[in-house]
C-alpha cells in the first residue's frame, strides 16, 4: 500500500513537474527567440 501510493505521489509530482515546467520554458526560449524579431515589426 505504501510503495503504490509513494509511486501515485511521485507520478503526480512529475506530471506537475512537466507540466508546470514546459511553459515556463517556453516563456524563456520565445522571448530570446523573439527578440532579433521584434526590430523588425518595428
Amino acid at each position: 500500500c505504501a510503495e503504490s501510493a509513494l509511486t501515485s505521489v511521485l507520478g503526480d509530482l512529475s506530471h506537475t513537474y512537466f507540466v508546470g515546467n514546459a511553459p515556463f520554458a517556453h516563456m524563456v526560449i520565445n522571448p530570446t527567440e523573439s527578440e532579433p524579431g521584434l526590430p523588425d515589426f518595428k
